[in-house]
């Protein structure tokens, strides 16, 4: 359904195997209103899900269709929210679908698909908040304050970030878990899982988050927050309550550089918290250093947590901070 102005949704709406709401004009208003816009079909758990493209927001301009619950594509001022408590994107494989748009808020909302099974990898590529080609020309904000963030669950990737300047505030992020990438005529692999994925973007913020209960603790990057990829770079990470992912806590991968995280709570990621395999704080080819040390990633010591690799400072997790 194309929309533009100020919606106000009156019913329920269920979606046979296809997109929601698509936007068509700036300066747009949509408000849920307690309602749920929801997605059937032949995907996973009887949702739209399965035909995203593959491999998260890398390959974003694959010629893969998907089905939006709201799609936003080259626009700007706008805002989706909901009125009343329950307004609610369900089943789809991007919740909500920002590309190349300009001053956009996303607000009080429920943003899910149908639950997964841990450790079965058997989730398709999917995504609760999608943005690509964002600019600092105009901030887009996914929650804005301690009482408006939103719900994010049940997709491969809760908040999929592929841009710059976008702040991810005051939101719950959790039980995003195992996704393959299906392509005809390729071998199905698994994709990592993360509550908040940043790849190659600068100056994106998030803070304030509830990130728990991400990933299904596979061999290929799961973690509650990732920053990935060149571009990388200017991040803060802050005031997170990050804990008990299937995988890492909080990963730096290759290619990320300059980015900040202090004052973040880490605690009980991995296995059971070991760091055998998984670390509450983690550098896998993105190594971290001292305040002053750029262009390296600087991990303050007044984040919390128990465990870490050899890739983050010294002294960053302690064995005393789980009290």
């Amino acid at each position: 359904m194309p929309v533009s102005g100020t919606i106000k949704v009156a019913n329920d709406l269920v979606c046979p195997d296809t997109d929601g709401l698509r936007v068509v004009a700036d300066n747009t208003v949509i408000d849920l209103n307690g309602h749920t816009i929801s997605c059937v079909g032949s995907g996973f758990e009887g949702s739209c899900q399965g035909v995203a493209p593959t491999g998260g927001v890398s390959e974003v301009n694959a010629t893969f269709s998907e089905d939006n619950g709201v799609e936003i594509d080259r626009l700007r001022n706008v805002h989706v929210f909901s009125s009343k408590p329950g307004g609610t994107l369900e089943g789809f494989d991007n919740g909500v679908r920002i590309r190349d748009s300009l001053n956009v808020k996303v607000e009080f909302l429920t943003i899910t698909g149908p639950a997964g099974t841990v450790l079965a990898n058997s989730r398709p590529a999917s995504h609760g908040v999608l943005i690509t080609g964002a600019s600092c020309d105009g901030q887009i904000h996914v929650g804005t304050g301690e009482r408006s963030g939103n719900d994010v669950s049940n997709h491969n990737q809760g908040v999929a970030i592929n841009g710059d300047c976008v702040d991810v505030v005051h939101n719950r992020l959790h039980d995003n878990d195992g996704g393959l990438t299906v392509r005809s005529g390729f071998p199905t692999v698994a994709v990592p899982s993360n509550g908040l994925l940043i790849s190659d973007g600068a100056r994106n913020v998030a803070r304030g988050n509830e990130i728990f209960e991400n990933g299904d603790e596979d061999p290929s990057d799961d973690a509650g927050i990732r920053i990935r990829r060149q571009g990388s770079t200017d991040n803060l990470i802050t005031n997170n309550v990050v804990s008990e992912n299937l995988g890492d806590g909080i990963l730096l991968t290759e290619g990320a550089n300059a980015n900040l995280i202090t004052n973040n709570t880490m605690l009980l990621n991995g296995l059971a918290g070991s760091g055998t395999a998984f670390f509450d704080a983690a550098g896998r080819g993105a190594p971290g250093g001292p305040p002053g040390s750029e262009p390296l990633n600087e991990w303050n010591q007044n984040n919390r947590c128990l465990t870490q690799n050899e890739e983050v400072p010294p002294g960053t997790c302690g064995a005393d901070e789980g009290s």
